[in-house]
Formats: structure tokens, C-alpha cells, sequence
């Protein structure tokens, strides 16, 4: 097929490279690679654009994973406003900007607890950021979400928007391939978490006093809003003589080889707009308890054991942990479970069946 006979796709990824080594950094990242290989399948000239700088190491890893014929730069801010963007289709994972003129406007809306009163934000965020996002949800003409939950909440905020608002669930950003042996005969327990309010360290904290200092906690997060009580909570623990290691800023390949070494994972978070650490700790096949929320049940679904985000139960976690240390038969059958669960979570289908839907 002729160029012009393709239709034009520009893929804004200037919030994913502000902000790569977040979680919505690196699975968008991840997305944009799998777009940028079934461009040709579905008749699309790509062109992929940040409007802000990012390392050049970075677009060098970017440029040696994209196939040839995909358009990469790095452009002003002024180049979303340019001609040549009309009539095509605009995706744009930075919700908060402009619609661009002339354009069919795509957005995704990762997370939406920033459209409602809540503890997780300062107030002059929520002054200066929530209308924007609003305005942008009024505005788009199609919006992806990756939970339920999150599209959910889109829909209340954007009455009118309802018809246009898709779940398009995200993968684990470390491969089935790279999931290592499990270590039934680890005491180590994992969380891999921003340290701020909303994921609940004080939970971690708790736990880790019931369990006692025989068992080795990894918390892995740079600290966010608010990051005080978290920071304090490990500093806690490790004042009083347990073995605690805070880690921040990892590479991809450095948080497999903690997953490599865990017992299990633990994820007590408040909220999320996507249990991304619920389903890497499935996908490399270890066991994951998790606060019983609408977002990690939707992830976990039976391959995960649930918990109180407030703790009424730290008791019974504690001892359950304890009990499947004991217990190798059902550990293997843990890891089964998850794996399983899992393999339904897949970025080649994700990216797929997001070109489907805008086409």
C-alpha cells in the first residue's frame, strides 16, 4: 500500500518520556512499541513524537526496538499545531493538553482518582489539574482505560463520554521468559510501590511487626506526595534491628531479580488504576497477597489471596504467610494459579486490539 493510502497515526508520548521509570512511564513505553509493529499490518503511517528532550540513550533504545518505515522525533511544542496533522488520527497519553486542531483526538486516562476529592493530592493540584482533565475527557473522541474501575469513574466524571470510553488492560513489563525459579525456602517478602499515602506502607509496617524479625522486607519505590509516614515507616523497621533494604529508580531487569529472590509479594494499596504489581508477581510466578480492592480483584481474580487494606486482619496474613512458608505442595500450586492468570495479560493482544478499536 502507497503511504497515502495509509492513515495517519501521531503518537504523543511527550507524559511517557517525562516519566519512564514510572509505572505508566514504562508500560506506556511498552506500548509504543507494540503499536509501532503492527503499523504496517493495519495500513498506518506512525509517526511517534515527544514534545519534550529525553536522554539519548533513551531514544536510542527506542529507535533499536521500532521497525523501519516509523517516524521518530523530537519535536517543539509548536509541532502538534502544524498542518500536516490534519485530518489525522491524534493520540495523545498526555490527557491535560489541547486538542489538536483538525484531528481525530485519542487520549488515555490512567488513573482516576485525580478526579475526585481525595488524600492521595495536594489541593493545588486538584485546583490546577482536575478541569484540564475533565475538559479533556469532554473533548476526546475516544478514551482507553486500563481497568475497569478506572473507566468506570471516567464515565461518572464524563456523563457524556460514556460511549466513548474503552478498557484496554495493560502486561507485565517483565516477560514470562525472564521469570525466575521460585525460592520456596526464601524468607524475603517484597513490595514494589511509590512510597506515599495512597500505598499504604503503614499496612507493610504492621505485618512485618507481626511476622517478626526472622523475615527480610525489600520495599522498592522513589519516594512521592506525601512520603513522609512511608519513609518512616521502614526507617522504623530497620531502626529496631529488621532487615529492610529501600531500593528506588531500578531498571526493569533490577526489579525481576528482586521478584527473583521474594517469598511472595505484597501489595496493600489503597487504590490503583492498574494492578501492575499484582500481575508481575503472578506472571514470574510468585505468590501475591493483595488489599481486597475492585482493581487488584480485577487483575488477580482467584489467583490471588485478599486482605483489608485497613489491617483488621494483619493477624490472619501474618499466619497464612507463615503457613504456606510450611507448605511446598501448595506453593507450587500457588505459582500455578497465578501463572495461569497471567498468561490472560499480553501486550502484543493489547496493542492489537487498541488499533482496532481507532481504526
Amino acid at each position: 500500500m502507497k503511504p497515502a493510502e495509509c492513515r495517519s497515526l501521531c503518537l504523543d508520548i511527550t507524559t511517557w518520556v517525562r516519566g519512564p521509570t514510572t509505572a505508566v512511564g514504562l508500560c506506556a513505553l511498552r506500548m509504543t512499541v507494540e503499536i509501532a509493529k503492527l503499523a504496517s499490518e493495519f495500513s498506518l503511517a506512525l509517526e511517534i513524537f515527544s514534545r519534550e528532550a529525553i536522554t539519548r540513550e533513551r531514544r536510542q533504545a527506542l529507535l533499536q526496538k521500532i521497525p523501519d518505515g516509523v517516524k521518530l522525533s523530537w519535536a517543539p511544542r509548536w509541532r502538534r499545531w502544524c498542518a500536516k496533522h490534519s485530518g489525522q488520527i491524534y493520540v495523545s497519553f498526555d490527557h491535560r493538553s489541547s486538542p489538536v486542531r483538525g484531528s481525530r483526538r485519542v487520549i488515555v486516562v490512567h488513573d482516576a482518582w485525580t478526579l475526585r476529592q481525595n488524600p492521595w493530592q495536594s489541593e493545588t493540584f486538584a485546583r490546577r489539574q482536575r478541569p484540564k482533565i475533565l475538559t479533556a475527557i469532554a473533548q476526546a473522541d475516544m478514551i482507553f482505560c486500563p481497568s475497569e474501575v478506572v473507566a468506570e469513574e471516567v464515565r461518572v466524571f464524563g456523563r457524556k463520554a460514556t460511549a466513548r470510553v474503552h478498557v484496554l488492560p495493560w502486561a507485565s513489563m517483565i516477560d514470562v521468559s525472564e521469570a525466575p525459579e521460585p525460592k520456596f525456602t526464601s524468607r524475603n517478602l517484597a513490595m514494589v510501590a511509590t512510597l506515599d499515602p495512597r500505598k499504604n506502607h503503614a499496612l507493610a509496617h504492621r505485618l512485618a511487626t507481626e511476622m517478626g524479625p526472622e523475615w527480610r522486607w525489600v520495599f522498592v519505590g522513589a519516594p512521592g506526595f506525601r512520603a513522609e509516614d512511608s519513609l518512616r515507616c521502614v526507617s522504623d523497621l530497620r531502626e529496631r534491628g529488621y532487615r529492610v533494604q529501600q531500593l528506588a529508580h531500578l531498571a526493569v531487569s533490577e526489579v525481576a531479580a528482586i521478584y527473583r529472590e521474594a517469598f511472595a509479594v505484597l501489595c496493600p494499596s489503597f487504590e490503583e488504576g492498574f494492578g501492575l504489581t499484582v500481575l508481575e508477581g503472578l506472571t514470574l510466578g510468585r505468590p501475591v497477597w493483595a488489599s481486597r480492592t475492585r482493581t487488584h480483584q480485577e487483575v488477580g481474580a482467584e489467583a490471588v489471596n485478599y486482605f483489608d487494606p485497613l489491617g483488621s486482619d494483619i493477624e490472619t496474613l501474618a499466619r497464612d504467610i507463615k503457613a504456606l512458608s510450611q507448605n511446598e505442595s501448595e506453593y507450587r500450586e500457588r505459582i500455578a494459579r497465578g501463572r495461569r492468570r497471567a498468561a490472560d495479560f499480553e501486550w502484543g493482544r493489547t496493542a492489537r486490539r487498541f488499533l482496532e478499536l481507532v481504526g
